[in-house]
């Protein structure tokens, strides 16, 4: 019990932490911070030991879409496997609010917060 709920409190700080950084589609992808920052700068790190436990569960989430302009856009975020096929992530990396519609082309890939 008591390590669930470590679990838990880690999971939640780590997805308060981390941010998602949108960028038009013809900007390299590995970006600098632009003014459409949601929380702060990016400064997430591609994990090398994917071995240990808690970077197993860990996923970058990618997707595509348009902003309120129509204007293309590619966006990032993390996020965390909580069982073999769910992935635990905020709202905002794939539904777009403003357009009241789900991001495209959304893909999880393991171990690359």
């Amino acid at each position: 019990m008591k390590k669930n709920k470590l679990f838990i409190a880690l999971i939640s700080a780590t997805l308060l932490v981390t941010s998602v950084l949108f960028v038009r589609a013809d900007e390299v992808f590995t970006n600098l911070p632009s003014s459409e920052v949601i929380i702060g700068t990016d400064d997430r790190q591609y994990l090398s030991d994917t071995t240990s436990t808690l970077n197993k569960k860990m996923v970058r989430i990618t997707f595509e879409g348009l902003n309120e302009h129509g204007q293309r856009i590619v966006g990032s975020g993390s996020g965390v496997m909580i069982s073999k096929d769910i992935v635990l992530t905020a709202a905002h990396c794939v539904y777009n609010s403003r357009n009241k519609e789900y991001y495209q082309n959304v893909k999880v890939v393991p171990s690359a917060t």
